[in-house]
């Protein structure tokens, strides 16, 4: 799992015991890059990531499938500049500290679609998440594209937020991806990962502020900045998945399609890719039963 407010749902299932007697490991991750890569290489059996890493892989392999929405970013992902920078189009001819990623790359470009701006007004710096709070301080790049915990961390120490996914609401969608072959092999382990967490998510709307103090610990923040950085998201429970993943016209579906097209456009993705086979709602059915 990586660093990222709504995944903490899993460790809140596994310190509240839902887990217990399941065989589930948990397992961190501070990239998307090195967590994709234990994914593909069979390292681990499932994977939480933005529905950009989701597509990627699909574009390798047609066996991946999302069986949980885990939430909607609004406010989380964001682009954040150094103290005295007003604007977007201030960031102009500035260096952007960017983590190598497909989600770096969407949230930069509907970034600079907002401030007027194209590719070539910026210049563009790899900065891998764990490096852009030490970064920015430091005045190696101007701003960067980032997400909670980092995100809060910077404005708390005078940062400017110029653009989040406030601005493009739902277009940046958590979902957990497992391969096909592990939902036939391992059904009951499947269900007891899916039951674990959308227990979770409950315990979180009953018990707010005790459950946060258990969240943030891996993320290294208080109660209080937990709470505030689960505000910048809104996180599915049953029924959402329900909608969003089962019946004959998915709510999901068209926000991967739209997906598929923003990425083209972007040179994230290439060639053709149909998302219609990406969903398996069998797990949250059986959670409804």
């Amino acid at each position: 799992m990586l660093v990222w407010p709504p995944y903490e749902l899993a460790f809140l299932a596994r310190e509240q015991g839902y887990y217990d007697g399941t065989a589930i490991e948990l397992v961190d991750y501070e990239s998307p890059a090195v967590a994709l890569r234990a994914y593909r290489d069979g390292v681990i059996d499932a994977v939480a990531v933005t529905i950009d890493y989701l597509l990627e892989l699909a574009a390798q392999g047609p066996t991946h499938r999302v069986i949980l929405v885990i939430d909607a970013s609004h406010g989380g992902d964001a682009l954040v500049a150094a103290a005295g920078f007003e604007s977007l189009e201030g960031l102009k001819g500035r260096r952007i500290g960017v983590e190598a990623s497909a989600l770096g790359a969407y949230v930069l470009h509907r970034a600079l679609e907002k401030g007027g701006l194209v590719p070539a007004d910026i210049q563009r710096v790899p900065v891998d998440i764990p490096d852009q709070e030490r970064a920015l301080l430091a005045g190696e790049v101007d701003a960067v594209v980032t997400y909670e915990p980092v995100r809060g961390r910077l404005i708390a120490r005078g940062a400017r937020e110029l653009f989040s996914s406030r601005d493009i609401p739902g277009e940046i969608v958590d979902v957990l991806v497992t391969r096909s072959s592990v939902l036939e092999e391992r059904r009951e382990q499947v269900d007891a990962f899916v039951r674990g967490w959308l227990r979770a998510r409950e315990h979180l709307a009953a018990k707010p502020r005790q459950a946060a103090a258990v969240m943030a610990v891996r993320e290294g923040i208080d109660a209080d900045a937990m709470l505030d950085a689960l505000s910048q998201a809104k996180i599915y429970g049953l029924e959402d998945n329900l909608r969003l993943l089962a019946g004959e016209a998915p709510g999901l579906l068209p926000v991967l399609r739209r997906h598929v097209e923003s990425m083209r456009r972007i040179g994230t993705l290439q060639g053709p890719l149909d998302p219609t086979g990406l969903i398996d709602p069998r797990p949250v059915l059986r959670m409804a039963r």
